[in-house]
C-alpha cells in the first residue's frame, strides 16, 4: 500500500502544467463559474483574466487563495504552489497558517483571516 501511494505522488508531481490549467476543471466543477470562484476567494477579475495568459506568474497569496477556495489537500496544495514558482517552507506564520488550515480543513476564508489576524498577520481574503 505505501508503495502504491509513492507511485501515485510520483505521478501526481510530473503532472505539472500551467497555473490556471491546474486547478480549471476543478475550480468548475465546484463552483459552475469562474466569476462564482474568484469572487469567492477574493480574486478580482483582473487577476482572474492574467491568470489565463501563458506567461501568468502568480504572487504567493493569490496562490493561497486558490489552495484554500478548492479546499486541496497538503499534496495538491504543495503541486500547485510549485507550479507556481513557490515550496512550503515552514518559514513564515502564514505558510504555518494555510497549512494548518488545509490540515484540519479550514476552508472558509473568513476563518483563515481570522487565524492569520490573531497571529500578526496580514490577511487574506477580506477587502479594506
Amino acid at each position: 500500500a505505501q508503495n502504491q501511494q509513492f507511485v501515485e505522488v510520483a505521478e501526481r508531481l510530473g503532472e505539472l502544467k500551467p497555473f490556471i490549467d491546474y486547478f480549471y476543471e476543478d475550480m468548475m466543477n465546484k463552483y459552475g463559474t469562474a466569476p462564482r470562484f474568484y469572487e469567492h476567494c477574493g480574486i478580482s477579475r483582473q487577476v482572474y483574466a492574467q491568470m489565463q495568459r501563458d506567461n501568468y506568474d502568480p504572487r504567493i497569496e493569490t496562490v493561497y487563495k486558490v489552495i484554500i477556495g478548492l479546499h486541496m489537500n497538503l499534496l495538491d496544495a504543495s503541486i500547485l504552489l510549485e507550479n507556481a514558482g513557490y515550496s512550503f517552507t515552514f518559514k513564515s506564520t502564514t505558510q504555518l497558517v494555510i497549512i494548518f488550515c488545509i490540515i484540519n480543513q479550514i476552508f472558509n476564508p473568513l476563518d483563515v483571516d481570522e487565524l492569520l489576524t490573531d497571529l500578526g498577520e496580514p490577511v487574506l481574503f477580506a477587502t479594506e
